[in-house]
């Protein structure tokens, strides 16, 4: 019996298109949200709720004071609009937004790959304690799968 090749339909590599491209957005905006993230920490140096210690790691943020947080989150928009960043809401994070647009566009990806792979979002993260590593995985193997494709349709 022959081998038959796999051949994805236009869904599916524009599924992975989808998420090449919400990789690529996440990729340039973290460094410049996260750098002026660091900056106003430092200059704000709110102490944590928690510890009493001063918070130098922008992943502690949500151990500043509700007053300190305002402070920081105000400098924050400055900042987001200095680097031009905007968003359609004046309240959001452009990483957050692109952190959301790359979850958005893994599911999708996931859930187009379901008659190839037999798993959607809800039986992967159904999977256990270890259900983020293989939505991980299971994303990148995918990705390698179909980057050809992406790249074929696309006259590269």
């Amino acid at each position: 019996m022959g081998k038959t090749e796999f051949r994805p339909n236009n869904r599916m590599i524009d599924a992975a298109k989808s998420v090449f491209i919400a990789q690529t957005t996440l990729n340039m905006i973290r460094p410049v949200v996260e750098a002026y993230q660091k900056k106003h920490l430092d200059i704000l140096q709110p102490v944590s709720r928690f510890t009493g210690e001063i918070i130098t790691d922008i992943h502690l943020a949500y151990h500043m004071s509700d007053e300190d947080f305002l402070l920081w989150d105000m400098s924050l928009r400055e900042e987001r609009d200095l680097a031009g960043l905007t968003t359609s809401d004046p309240e959001a994070c452009p990483l957050l937004i692109a952190e959301g647009m790359l979850s958005r566009a893994e599911d999708n990806l996931i859930e187009c790959m379901a008659p190839i792979t037999g798993l959607t979002v809800d039986k992967v993260l159904a999977s256990g304690p270890e259900c983020l590593q293989i939505r991980k995985e299971l994303i990148e193997l995918t990705l390698q799968l179909l980057v050809k494709y992406v790249h074929h349709k696309n006259g590269v």
